[in-house]
């Protein structure tokens, strides 16, 4: 439970020194705050006559102030920065240096790269964005997955000798042919429910940050042509969807 007290107030104003007289400290309150997957408390002191406010990081046990909010995320966001991306980042680069005298470095480089990426993306973003996330990584890989398939089928019809679309082997070629197609089938089938998803775990992730006002500065005609167009382009999915 969040105790606001006098002291709290007073070690709160005493941060901005001689901007604290246009604090009003009548209205100043505490509340919890997920930042970047972790948790904290927020002091927010409204300014007198004015519609914003100075927000304070606390931490969660001891209200330590950590600092003001804007500053603090974005040393945050550097620690996480320097610790998930630059480290695994700069072994990559000399794993690559290391290739040049030994080839089959190169091969693990050309294997791991996509799941060393993949987990930068993961460690960076999944705490923030969650489902969200979850949605989006389905979208793509059901996209991928489509696409391949769908130049397999070709690439798998065209014979080698010339570039007309006929079969080499009638009898190996066609059950392979088949099951690719009904792979394809099926893989966007599910980038299209997968897309579906993926739109309204947005509209959820960009819920709770509007409860956070990290949206206000946004124009009120953009938000509104974003949420048309998001309604449209889900009613559209859905169609789709109905039709198979």
């Amino acid at each position: 439970m969040n105790i606001l007290t006098e002291e709290l107030k007073k070690r709160g104003g005493s941060f901005f020194g001689k901007y604290s007289v246009n604090i009003d400290i009548d209205k100043i309150r505490i509340k919890d705050e997920t930042i970047y997957g972790r948790s904290f408390k927020i002091l927010d002191l409204p300014l007198k006559n004015k519609e914003r406010s100075y927000k304070l990081v606390l931490n969660k046990e001891t209200n330590i102030i950590l600092g003001q909010k804007s500053i603090f995320k974005k040393k945050l966001l550097n620690a996480m920065l320097w610790r998930v991306f630059f480290i695994p980042y700069v072994l990559l680069c000399i794993l690559y240096c290391v290739s040049f005298s030994y080839p089959i470095t190169g091969i693990a480089i050309m294997l791991l790269l996509p799941v060393a990426f993949g987990f930068i993306i993961y460690s960076m973003c999944y705490t923030e964005l969650n489902n969200y996330l979850d949605k989006m990584a389905d979208t793509v890989s059901f996209f991928s997955g489509t696409i391949t398939a769908c130049i397999a089928i070709i690439k798998f019809s065209l014979s080698e000798d010339n570039q007309l679309f006929s079969l080499k082997s009638n009898f190996l070629n066609i059950p392979m042919l088949v099951f690719l197609i009904v792979f394809a089938f099926f893989a966007s089938i599910k980038f299209f429910i997968s897309m579906n998803q993926m739109l309204k775990a947005r509209k959820v992730y960009l819920s709770q940050a509007s409860n956070h006002q990290d949206r206000k500065n946004r124009p009120r005609v953009i938000r509104a042509l974003n949420f048309l167009l998001t309604k449209k382009l889900c009613n559209f999915i859905n169609t789709k969807i109905k039709l198979f």
